[in-house]
């Protein structure tokens, strides 16, 4: 039996792009047997939770629990769960402003 590559978040990459024209996106690649998939999802695009998992810095587990709390909207699409990249960027700047209070935006 072969063993297993490690956790699922350790074949995803996510990065941030901030552009004037399709305001804030993002880029994720995914290792799958070897091969690398990469996609652009636009502000309007969707996230799996290990994707915004990986986004955030959090477990898979604590995107389930802020999806519970309210915290992070959350849709099916498909019979799967789908997270708005503009609830992950909200929830995002929200931690960050909580985490640096006296630091504004510029």
């Amino acid at each position: 039996m072969k063993p297993k590559g490690g956790k699922p978040t350790d074949r995803i990459a996510v990065r941030w792009q901030r552009s004037s024209v399709t305001g804030r996106g993002i880029t994720v690649e995914r290792y799958v047997r070897g091969h690398l998939y990469t996609r652009q999802v636009g502000a309007k695009g969707f996230l799996s939770p290990p994707e915004a998992a990986v986004a955030l810095g959090v477990t898979r587990e604590f995107v389930y629990r802020l999806i519970w709390g309210k915290k992070l909207r959350s849709v099916q699409r498909e019979g799967r769960m789908a997270i708005p990249v503009s609830s992950v960027s909200a929830y995002n700047s929200h931690r960050s402003r909580r985490r640096n209070p006296g630091k504004s935006k510029s």
